[in-house]
């Protein structure tokens, strides 16, 4: 558990700040979760969950509110490469998942971009062009040409690397 400034300090991101939590809970497992959240529901106490505290997607609360930061709950629980299923912890931060679904030849479709850094990657580019039809109807592949090239009739805006 943080208390006071240490609280302070985990809820600045390198976005932005997000507010003054009471204190900053960081259960590891599942029933330390239930145990905080039947606690705090018996005293009325607000919560804010954080998943895997990388700045880009985070709640923000008012003070007095606790932090439910799950970033120790970060493990890949079962890859199953027969049913295309993938078991992740609450904290896990989508770069790692992505990778665990690499490792066993699968494809995690959700990317946020940012992965693990503050850079992200515009458009599709090189590495997802061919992966586009698995997350995207062919109706919907023919609209982003079609915008590509009204928006970018001269192929000047990343050339080749965009549909």
């Amino acid at each position: 558990m943080l208390i006071g400034e240490a609280a302070q300090e985990r809820a600045v991101s390198g976005w932005s700040w997000v507010g003054s939590p009471m204190e900053v809970l960081r259960p590891h497992c599942t029933e330390a979760v239930s145990a905080v959240l039947r606690l705090c529901n018996e005293a009325c106490q607000p919560v804010t969950p954080w998943g895997g505290k990388t700045g880009l997607v985070h709640g923000i609360f008012s003070d007095g509110t606790l932090a439910l930061s799950l970033e120790r709950m970060d493990r890949i629980e079962e890859v199953d490469p027969l049913g295309k299923t993938l078991a992740a912890e609450a904290g896990c931060i989508l770069q790692t998942a992505t990778e665990a679904a690499e490792a066993h030849d699968l494809l995690l479709p959700l990317d946020l971009g940012a992965r693990g850094s503050v850079s992200a990657e515009h458009g599709i580019g090189f590495e997802k062009r061919d992966y586009l039809p698995r997350s995207r109807s062919q109706n919907e592949v023919a609209l982003m040409r079609l915008l590509k090239s009204t928006l970018d009739p001269n192929n000047i805006l990343n050339p080749g690397k965009v549909l």
